[in-house]
């Protein structure tokens, strides 16, 4: 009997030597799981990341395209204007507003966000006397509130008429049409990819 207490007592420190094995086990089981757990997060962040990065770049091409559609279709309408009033129509736009009194002294943003708008409000005014009252009726309101023709970072679109003073570009013997681009400024580079890299002439 004695014996068998005395293995029984043996057999104690053998077991607690078991359990705390297994509570580092544990322990260490939980740790893992804590790791992991971080580095999932980590990769989720990552991959959000790309993905607003890539709907960003989507978005801004999407409105490159939607811009560059808008210039070429209000090309196309006057191009192919063939109305008994032609020639007034062309007088009449040779007088709308310029972006600037001349090349030297184009005046701040502000004042060229201002004559853009008096710009746009005119070439879409005589269009409807000479073109139609309908002739932008089938454009989203985000490109025409019914007074203002806009591009797809909602800046006006400017005619340039031939000839006219233009901000940072040298005056051009024919007319087009420009948008100010994704960084809504006029006078800046990106200008240029939107005006008359898509030009009609006559």
């Amino acid at each position: 009997m004695r014996g068998r207490e005395q293995v029984a007592a043996a057999d104690v420190p053998r077991r607690n030597r078991r359990a705390a094995r297994g509570g580092c086990r544990a322990r260490a089981g939980r740790g893992l799981t804590f790791i992991e757990l971080l580095a999932a997060v980590a990769v989720l962040v990552i991959v959000l990341g790309l993905m607003v990065n890539l709907a960003r770049h989507v978005r801004g091409r999407s409105a490159e395209a939607l811009t560059g559609r808008l210039l070429a279709e209000l090309e196309t309408t006057i191009a192919q204007y063939e109305g008994p009033q032609w020639q007034d129509f062309q007088r009449a736009l040779a007088g709308v507003t310029s972006l600037a009194e001349s090349a030297e002294a184009p005046g701040s943003e502000e004042v060229l966000r201002r004559r853009a708008t008096a710009n746009s409000r005119e070439f879409v005014a005589l269009c409807r006397r000479y073109l139609g009252q309908g002739v932008f009726s089938h454009l989203p309101l985000s490109l025409f509130d019914g007074s203002v023709l806009r591009d797809a970072w909602g800046m006006p679109v400017v005619f340039m008429r031939r000839g006219a003073p233009n901000p940072g570009i040298a005056p051009q013997d024919r007319w087009f049409f420009l948008s100010a681009g994704p960084d809504r400024r006029f006078r800046t580079v990106v200008d240029n990819l939107y005006s008359y890299e898509q030009t009609w002439r006559k």
